[in-house]
């Protein structure tokens, strides 16, 4: 990683918080928040609003994955959780919420930057997804769609298939067939009418 990042640490115990803020700063980083629980590191994300979030899972007041959900909701955020142990239950209820990736203590300082590197690229990950579900989205409601051609009418008032409009409107693409009904209904007559398919 090469550009300086804005960096929250949070832990309870004064001598890892230090330890992580240095490791930090010696990566060419910059400290803005040192919490020492939950509360105070949520608190303070949403003014300094870091780069990325370095916190330990167990703390008072709140843990480090209840103030993971809390800070992504305010301020989307990169975040690593830091535990002592590693415990299955944690780790499923890390899962749940917007948590790019785990420490194990000790944490060494070549365990570090690589880590956080992983993080900033699963949230990017994890941006754009939400970014392509939210243009899925905007298919939803009322469309106005011609009850013959069946084309569409876009919010500029031009009519268009249906299968320009879905694609300018998500990331869906298309390729075509024909359905038994319409086989039966529609194209077998037109090939008996041209003389095609008899015996």
């Amino acid at each position: 990683m090469k550009k300086q990042l804005r960096i929250a640490i949070a832990d309870d115990e004064p001598d890892i918080l230090d330890y992580l803020q240095k490791a930090v700063v010696r990566l060419g980083h910059k400290v803005v928040v040192a919490a020492r629980n939950g509360r105070e590191l949520v608190e303070q994300c949403q003014v300094a609003r870091p780069d990325l979030v370095l916190t330990d899972i167990q703390m008072p007041e709140l843990d480090g994955i209840e103030a993971a959900g809390r800070i992504y909701q305010q301020v989307p955020t990169p975040i690593i959780l830091v535990s002592s142990h590693f415990d299955a239950a944690l780790i499923e209820r890390a899962e749940g919420s917007p948590v790019q990736a785990y420490l194990v203590k000790p944490v060494q300082s070549a365990d570090l930057e690589p880590t956080m590197a992983l993080a900033l690229r699963r949230f990017a990950q994890l941006r754009e997804l939400e970014e392509a579900l939210g243009r899925v989205k905007q298919l939803h409601g009322l469309l106005p769609i011609c009850c013959y051609c069946k084309r569409i009418r876009d919010d500029r008032n031009y009519w268009q298939q249906v299968e320009a409009y879905i694609a300018a409107h998500s990331a869906a693409s298309f390729s075509h067939s024909i359905c038994p009904d319409c086989y039966e209904h529609r194209v077998k007559p037109e090939l008996a009418a041209a003389g095609i398919g008899r015996g």
